[in-house]
């Protein structure tokens, strides 16, 4: 039964991996680092996916352009809905060797604010885990993929014997 468990929290960890990713361009080593899984043995028969800490990206991972003058401000591409405008932002370049997307907090030069996916109205990590997680593709496919990997399960250890290995 826990082995069972184990390989459909590893499939369905990796079909949220997807959904999230049409969502937020977070690569999926990123993710499956970020979405961890607590595995079930024989006294404790329940597998659980967890997102760890939140992750908000930065603008900066979502294509950002700007040009000097440019009216409105930096704009970014979203997956499945083209490019939109980040209203009084620009591009500049990171300590980290990227590119950042910033805006002014004042209408002096300084202070300057980090932008980050959160700012912009998209979710973060945890909020398009949970938005994933209640889809019910996704609970229609644990329920399924679990039903499969039991009666494998059940197959292989009436050919093995019965033996508990």
């Amino acid at each position: 039964m826990a082995r069972a468990l184990n390989r459909t929290a590893t499939s369905v960890r990796a079909q949220v991996s997807r959904e999230i990713r049409t969502a937020l361009p977070v690569s999926a080593r990123a993710l499956k680092k970020r979405l961890t899984i607590r595995r079930a043995n024989r006294a404790d028969l329940v597998a659980t996916i967890k997102a760890g800490r939140d992750y908000d990206p930065a603008l900066g991972n979502f294509s950002p352009r700007w040009k000097q003058k440019q009216a409105g401000g930096a704009t970014v591409k979203l997956k499945g809905a083209g490019r939109f405008t980040v209203l009084g932002s620009f591009t500049a370049p990171t300590k980290w060797g990227g590119v950042g997307v910033y805006k002014r907090l004042t209408a002096r030069r300084y202070p300057i604010k980090f932008l980050r996916a959160s700012d912009a109205g998209l979710p973060t990590l945890r909020a398009a885990f949970l938005q994933a997680a209640a889809d019910s593709g996704i609970q229609r496919l644990a329920v399924e993929r679990f039903r499969t990997e039991y009666e494998r399960e059940l197959r292989f250890r009436a050919t093995q014997g019965g033996s508990n290995g």
